[in-house]
């Protein structure tokens, strides 16, 4: 997540969709970014937040300051923000998580405690989706989680673009909203020069890519089934297909 109250713009990071490069190449207009620096405030912040919630502390802020002061809240209210996100197909999507979290024999995350790297992989990505079906919390979220009123179904997002598409949407549409000029946005990376941190454009893949084959290769019936049943909207509103 990135606000800046600045520029009136408010990204959603949707994990695994292009959303650290993101988060880096917005972080220089940003009031509140949830990557670079941590503060103690920012440690509290979930930088994966969906908007249903942060529109719920949106609405907790300003309705505790209208009680203490008495006053309208002078801060710029959540309708006000150009809200934005990503969203990526979430056949290719699970393969990345798949090949991010290098889950180990006991199906631990590389990040978890307890991780065992000498089993990084034990289990074929096809156990690692039924794995993900019993365990819904250890998944990736679908549209509906980040994009969308959890109680009225509305959408939150002014726009939704999609990773595959990000090059030609994203810049000129992001600059028509903000009159901010970002020309490079995808594989984006930080790096350190004398204890400081930068940005540099990387032409490579980013280095937690560990797979160059064809994803689509990996699923079995019941993983395709896995993304169609749990992923229906980002496929159908996105125009998402398996083999794409």
């Amino acid at each position: 997540m990135i606000i800046s109250a600045e520029h009136k713009f408010l990204f959603v990071s949707n994990p695994k969709c292009g959303s650290t490069s993101m988060r880096i190449a917005l972080h220089p207009y940003a009031d509140l970014v949830t990557l670079l620096q941590r503060t103690d405030q920012q440690d509290k912040v979930n930088h994966h937040a969906p908007l249903y919630l942060i529109k719920k502390s949106f609405d907790k802020v300003f309705a505790e300051e209208a009680v203490e002061t008495g006053e309208q809240p002078k801060g710029l209210p959540f309708e006000q923000y150009y809200r934005f996100g990503t969203i990526r197909n979430p056949f290719k999507k699970l393969v990345s998580w798949y090949f991010f979290v290098r889950p180990d024999k006991e199906f631990n995350f590389f990040s978890q405690e307890g991780y065992d790297t000498d089993s990084a992989f034990k289990h074929h990505f096809n156990d690692f989706i039924d794995h993900l079906a019993n365990n819904v919390q250890k998944s990736l979220p679908h549209y509906e989680y980040m994009y969308v009123d959890w109680e009225t179904g509305e959408d939150l997002a002014n726009d939704v673009f999609k990773l595959e598409e990000l090059g030609e949407t994203f810049s000129d549409k992001f600059k028509e909203q903000t009159n901010i000029d970002i020309p490079k946005v995808h594989n984006l990376r930080l790096k350190n020069e004398n204890g400081r941190l930068g940005v540099q454009f990387n032409e490579d893949a980013p280095d937690n890519v560990k797979f160059t084959g064809n994803p689509y290769d990996l699923y079995n019936d019941n993983s395709i089934n896995y993304v169609e049943q749990n992923f229906a909207t980002d496929l159908s509103k996105f125009n998402y297909e398996f083999g794409q």
